[in-house]
């Protein structure tokens, strides 16, 4: 703990505003570097690393320094949101097949025309985070997960379950949540809940969610810490079907609050959360870029 009390003064005496590339690249790209170091320290697969010239790895992931488990869970859920979204508008028959759900997206897609018609051309619709498409999306987590879950899905609008049990659960309700209407489209697998530690199968949920197009966020805010250690590791069986996974190290590394999270996908994030033209033109197809969009 005295290390890090003394490293962080180090790093606030230097005042830097390394939020993004443009106003530090050094401190980005050291960001970049540790969050890679990080990857090969927990054992998790290398695609979650940035394709830079850091590294050869043929992924794109990308790693990024949140300050709590509570914003990486809500960034999880606004890419899955938006993944969804984007789906529904520009690609609708790739979603599972069923009466109930296409239905629910033919209604979608008419609401979200007649609005486009009905609305001011000055009011401006993010064309992936649209609130119309919200209102039928469902999240699904165990109530063993940290409150803060529940929070996340209330404050991006979207409905949830919380499951005693998650696998024969899951199996049940996502094709009965369909059948009335509703899209699963998020998942919230723990790794070390808060009560027990208990652990969240990804071994077994991880099929079910990538056959479902349902996003499989991994939780390790409490666990992940100790993934370090080989023997440990077996908590993370099945993190390959993960799209993003997360850990504090505010916990076991005794830093101060401290929470990366990395995604599979980190070309597509940037495209869901960027706003308007905040990269140069020459990083905007760059993993990397991620480090600038948030």
């Amino acid at each position: 703990m005295e290390e890090a009390i003394l490293s962080d003064i180090l790093n606030n005496g230097v005042n830097s505003a390394g939020f993004d590339w443009k106003s530090s690249p050094s401190f980005t790209e050291l960001e970049m570097k540790t969050l890679d170091w990080l990857v090969d320290l927990l054992g998790l697969p290398t695609y979650f690393k940035v394709l830079t010239c850091l590294n050869s790895d043929p992924g794109q992931g990308c790693g990024i320094t949140q300050t709590t488990a509570t914003e990486s869970t809500m960034l999880a859920v606004m890419y899955a949101r938006a993944r969804v979204v984007d789906m529904i508008k520009n690609n609708p028959a790739a979603l599972p097949a069923c009466g109930g759900l296409k239905k629910t997206v033919r209604q979608l897609l008419e609401d979200v025309r007649r609005t486009v018609e009905e609305e001011d051309p000055a009011v401006i619709t993010s064309p992936y985070h649209d609130p119309i498409v919200f209102r039928r999306l469902i999240a699904y987590f165990t109530d063993q997960a940290h409150y803060s879950v529940e929070k996340v899905a209330a404050f991006c609008g979207v409905k949830f379950r919380k499951l005693r049990t998650i696998l024969d659960p899951i199996l049940k309700n996502y094709s009965e949540d369909r059948a009335r209407g509703l899209i699963p489209f998020f998942m919230l697998a723990t790794l070390g809940t808060t009560a027990t530690c208990a652990v969240d199968s990804l071994r077994e949920l991880g099929p079910i969610c990538n056959r479902e197009f349902i996003y499989l966020h991994a939780d390790a805010a409490y666990g992940g810490g100790f993934l370090v250690c080989p023997e440990f590791r077996y908590l993370s069986n099945g993190i390959e079907y993960a799209d993003s996974f997360n850990f504090n190290g505010h916990k076991e590394f005794q830093a101060l609050f401290f929470s990366p999270m990395w995604f599979k996908d980190g070309v597509t994030a940037m495209k869901y959360f960027k706003i308007g033209n905040e990269v140069s033109e020459e990083w905007e197809e760059t993993p990397a870029a991620i480090q600038v969009t948030f």
